[in-house]
């Protein structure tokens, strides 16, 4: 059975370019981000022209989790997961901004004492990192990677103040 097709959008906005994915219902199902160092080239690329104004609002959260004042973006979305991945992915969103928790732990947290490396899998796979925040997710020793880059997943927790704690196992990770 052939998948639905997915609209895309892109928004250039420096130093970031995402990369929206929408079902045809305009629900969120995967987002990818990058750097984009052009300045000042910003502007949308849309496969749909409905997806303008649903970008908008996405500008709108976006402004305000750069601006500290969202933990995450929330955005109406979709996500086509397993039951526990939708667990493991929902306690990301009890992880305080600026604060750490290793995938030891949340597999804890999910009831899963000994699936820290099934709790990695899933973060590796999750489709909506900004709206599942797992950059707040490190290992035991330091930084650990990140689906859109261990570089943006270090720009993020240095952002939200956590470098900022000087946590030294943290430092000594390797970008």
């Amino acid at each position: 059975m052939e998948s639905p097709k997915l609209l895309k959008g892109v928004l250039k906005l420096f130093p970031f370019e995402f990369h929206f994915y929408f079902n045809t219902s305009l629900e969120l199902v995967k987002l990818n981000f990058g750097f984009h160092l052009e300045y000042p080239k910003k502007g949308f690329i849309l496969s749909h022209p409905n997806l303008e104004r649903v970008l908008v609002s996405y500008i709108k959260e976006l402004k305000e989790y750069f601006e500290g004042r969202i933990s995450f973006l929330n955005p109406p979305h979709h996500l086509n997961l397993k039951p526990f991945s939708l667990r493991v992915l929902e306690l990301l969103r009890e992880i305080p901004k600026g604060k750490t928790i290793t995938y030891t732990e949340l597999a804890q947290r999910a009831n899963l004492p000994y699936g820290a490396r099934a709790v990695a899998k899933i973060l590796a796979l999750n489709p909506l990192p900004l709206l599942y925040p797992c950059h707040r997710v490190v290992s035991k020793k330091g930084l650990s990677g990140f689906s859109q880059g261990t570089l943006l997943k270090w720009l993020l927790l240095y952002w939200e103040g956590q470098y900022q704690k000087t946590d030294k196992n943290l430092l000594k990770s390797k970008l």
